[in-house]
């Protein structure tokens, strides 16, 4: 079949007749035919590029160009001498170089495939799902071992693939490119009248996808064969025995064996059947008879961020674009960065290959996997490994123009991600996303020939991803960062090694980066850790503190800035830390588990919930007041929903004598409808109930979620305590059920309550009190869930904390609670507030055990000259 046999319109519009002609076009039935291999324009594009390949391969600059030369080395040899921690990664990288040092060319030919790996979009283990694993987990989480390298573990269960009670009965077959790809199909997808409607299949960000053993295993052997390259690599440079750079040059010529034929796959296992390089270059406007998935959705489905309703007869669009495909890895970036690494390898052996073998290697595969790099030209946040390829060929092959792409990129990217003040667009974690996976090669390879870390957007981004650390070391979970993130060690030796930005807290195991281009026998003295006051008017985040060292207090106010990217429903969201302790537990991202709908959800945040609905600001906030000097810390915060309805946040923060913070909350919310002030509290087990940090294997591409591995508790814990002292009863009508894949539970109802009583969260010996002056039309309880990390979901399906909700129904609202953290016994004695409204001040009373009285007097709503206006007076010695 050589035309399109159908008239050029969406699929989802097809009748039935042409419906059948179309099912056997894609091979979803028999007859449908083939477009000849290749058409004209396979032929121009494979022609085009092989031209290119030829202007270059062999060509380049002889010496060492990149990240590694000879100053690096010598660095590193005096490094060994006086630090141990570089001598210990001296000796890892000998380890794992003379670990396949001497395999033969043979070895490799069958180790690597000539298949190309499954996408691991929506890899689970089908023994334990919903039980121990999660379903879509989204990497390669398997434990495997090169000497066993046909066998996968289940890390979660132990359970072993594969296993004939899990055969791989489905089949994608691209038939143009000759190559018939296997996957398991669930039991409960073939009970349905057509398997391929993908009704009973896994799930990922809603869409069918299938978990394939075998190309599992094809990307764990190939992730593992091409994370040698950096080893053998440094062990050539450093030894200059030519053994490690002959096993390198064999890996890399199975490479230009295979990597030709290897199709593009894409997110949601979407596969094209055509030249790969024409797939690549044509991603986003790809003939719709070239693609290929086992799921009929792909074509008809949603026509959001995968495409698949904007489908014809005639165009698609692989799902997600470009930035979701390759041919090597899960996406772009993942493919960008093993790009810069293998480069980064050649460029040290390379003179230690012959000259036709180095041909052959640029030729087939380098040249060719950078032509796939180079086609994604957005600036997003996995356009800086692209941008660090582009400077990279450019420093090897002395090509200007390329040079000049890559810096444009580096500026267009810091600009999209991060604002003038320096904080970021995104999450923090997806803030850093583009530095830590290599942008920050840009500025390192470019020394001596253009300087990025002067004044300017890089420095104020690394200050600012370096000054929101919480006492614990990890980035607040501002909208989409895990629980558990923090600042790389990498970056943490850049900013203080080439910007002098002081990094507080201990020092820490030097990086790969400190160990090759700083002296480490210089004993600098490390700063003190100190809290964090000040306003990021660009981001509309709020950070005030108290105190120094791992005892210090720090909380964070979210306002809206009017960007949603990676941003949570979370409008005047609170966060509280002492010390190691994050009081009000925010469960952060769940990347792309269906807990994340949950997770986003304004319900799920220490803020207020409008109408059961979550909220979408119509304007940035606007800051009334901040207070960063003197006995206290204060901000006041105002900020309009889309909806008219306006939310004002007034926070005062003051130190007890016991060291640990009290917080005063006055929020006002203006605009007709039913308003929820939601409080919880984080009760940790002394267990470690987030997620750790998952030591990373030498692979080729470090997804950005692997750090988001559970590790549950040895010894179960004793469950918190919560108690308030009103009585409740069985509420009959839920809340919130819109919001959340997973159940909430125990809702119990006070009915209308007046202020003056207590809600007490606790487990020996912490506790957080909250000390409610406001009265409401309801108080509601009820159970959310507290996992705070997509693999804890299954495996601590019952975590749930207590979540109180003050309900009015009015014009009206101002909810008043001031929260007392504590370990052990505590010190607020009695609390009061005076009646006053409208333009009076609000003024608290708190009396402590010490026989101390403070008083604290906060502007009411539409008080003028506001940031004068809050004061706070005590009759005795200062806190």
């Amino acid at each position: 079949m050589s035309t399109n046999p159908l008239p050029p319109k969406k699929v989802a519009d097809l009748n039935a007749r042409e419906l059948h002609i179309f099912k056997q076009w894609i091979g979803h039935e028999p007859g449908g035919g083939l477009v000849p291999y290749p058409t004209p324009e396979e032929r121009h594009t494979r022609r085009r590029r092989e031209r290119w390949k030829q202007r270059y391969a062999g060509k380049g600059n002889p010496e060492p160009s990149l990240l590694i030369k000879a100053e690096q080395l010598k660095r590193l040899g005096q490094n060994v001498k006086v630090h141990p921690a570089a001598k210990k990664w001296q000796e890892h990288v000998f380890k794992e170089a003379d670990e396949v040092a001497g395999l033969d060319q043979t070895f490799w030919s069958s180790f690597i495939s000539e298949l190309g790996p499954w996408n691991c979009r929506g890899n689970y283990c089908p023994h334990c799902i919903g039980n121990k694993s999660g379903e879509g987990l989204n990497l390669y989480f398997w434990d495997w071992n090169w000497r066993n390298p046909d066998s996968l573990r289940c890390p979660h269960c132990g359970f072993s693939f594969p296993d004939a009670r899990y055969p791989e009965e489905g089949e994608l077959v691209l038939p143009r490119l000759n190559q018939r790809y296997t996957f398991y199909v669930r039991p409960d997808e073939t009970t349905t009248t057509d398997w391929r409607r993908g009704e009973k299949a896994a799930r990922y960000v809603g869409e069918p996808v299938h978990v394939s053993f075998a190309g599992n295993l094809r990307a764990m052997k190939l992730a593992w064969a091409l994370g040698k390259a950096t080893p053998l690599s440094l062990a050539y440079a450093i030894s200059r025995k030519k053994k490690y750079a002959r096993t390198l040059q064999h890996i890399l010529l199975r490479m230009a064996e295979v990597y030709p034929g290897f199709p593009l796959h894409s997110y949601l296992q979407d596969s094209v059947d055509a030249d790969p390089g024409y797939a690549v270059e044509h991603a986003d406007a790809l003939p719709t008879v070239f693609k290929r998935n086992a799921c009929f959705s792909a074509y008809t489905g949603r026509a959001d961020a995968f495409f698949h309703g904007e489908t014809t007869t005639v165009k698609t669009k692989v799902a997600s674009g470009l930035w979701g495909a390759s041919r090597l890895a899960p996406e772009m970036a993942a493919t960008a960065d093993t790009f810069v690494s293998l480069f980064q390898a050649y460029d040290l052996v390379k003179t230690a290959l012959p000259r036709p073998a180095r041909v052959r290697i640029e030729q087939e595969f380098l040249l060719e996997l950078y032509l796939d790099v180079k086609a994604y030209t957005p600036i997003t946040n996995k356009a800086g490994p692209v941008r660090a390829a582009r400077v990279a060929f450019g420093l090897v092959y002395g090509d200007e123009r390329e040079l000049k792409a890559g810096l444009a990129g580096f500026h267009a990217i810091l600009a999209g991600q991060f604002y003038p003040d320096g904080s970021m667009k995104e999450a923090p974690v997806y803030g850093h996303k583009p530095i830590g996976e290599g942008l920050w090669r840009i500025p390192e390879m470019l020394r001596g020939h253009t300087d990025l870390y002067a004044q300017g957007l890089y420095r104020r981004a690394l200050q600012t991803l370096v000054e929101l650390a919480t006492p614990a070391g990890l980035w607040p979970a501002l909208d989409d960062s895990y629980a558990c993130s923090r600042l790389p060690q990498r970056t943490v030796d850049i900013a203080r090694l080439r910007c002098g930005i002081p990094i507080p807290g201990p020092t820490g195991t030097p990086s790969d980066f400190a160990i090759t281009n700083e002296d480490l026998a210089d004993k600098t003295k490390r700063t003190k850790p100190r809290v964090l006051n000040k306003y990021y008017a660009d981001r509309r985040l709020a950070c005030l503190g108290i105190g120094a060292g791992p005892d210090r207090i720090q909380l964070y106010l979210s306002g809206a800035d009017g960007l949603t990217g990676h941003r949570h429903h979370d409008v005047m969201n609170v966060q509280l830390f002492a010390g190691h302790w994050d009081v009000f537990p925010d469960l952060g991202y769940l990347w792309d588990h269906p807990g994340k709908k949950w997770a986003a959800a304004t319900p799920s945040h220490q803020t207020v919930t409008v109408d059961e609905l979550n909220s979408s600001a119509a304007k940035p906030s606007e800051l009334l007041a901040f207070v960063d000097k003197g006995n206290a810390r204060h901000v006041d915060m105002m900020t309009t929903l889309a909806n008219g309805t306006v939310l004002r946040r007034a926070v005062t923060l003051i130190r007890k004598p016991d060291g640990l913070p009290m917080l005063i909350d006055v929020f006002e919310v203006n605009g007709a409808g039913t308003h929820d002030y939601t409080m919880r509290a984080n009760m940790p087990s002394g267990q470690s109930t987030v997620p750790g940090i998952r030591k990373e294997d030498p692979v080729f591409f470090s997804p950005v979620g692997s750090q988001d591995f559970y590790v549950p508790p040895r010894h179960p814990a004793k469950p918190a305590k919560f108690a308030l002292d009103r009585r409740l009863q069985p509420r009959r009508q839920f809340l919130y059920q819109g919001h959340s894949h997973y159940p909430l539970r125990h809702f119990m109802t006070g009915g209308k309550t007046p202020g003056g009583w207590q809600a007490t969260w606790s487990r020996h010996p912490r506790r957080v009190t909250a000390h409610v002056l406001s009265d409401c039309d309801e108080l509601i309880t009820y159970q959310s869930p507290a996992w705070r990390s997509q693999s804890a979901v299954a495996a601590e399906p019952n975590d749930y904390a207590d979540t109180v909700v003050l309900r009015n129904r009015r014009a009206k609202s101002r909810y008043i609670v001031v929260f007392e953290v504590s370990k052990g016994a505590n010190q607020i004695q009695e609390v009061s507030v005076n009646k006053a409204v409208g333009h009076a001040d609000i003024r608290v009373a708190i009396k402590l055990t010490d026989a101390r009285q403070l008083d604290v007097s906060i502007p009411g709503t539409l008080a003028a000259n506001i940031p004068s206006r809050f004061a706070i007076r005590q009759d005795k010695s200062k806190l």
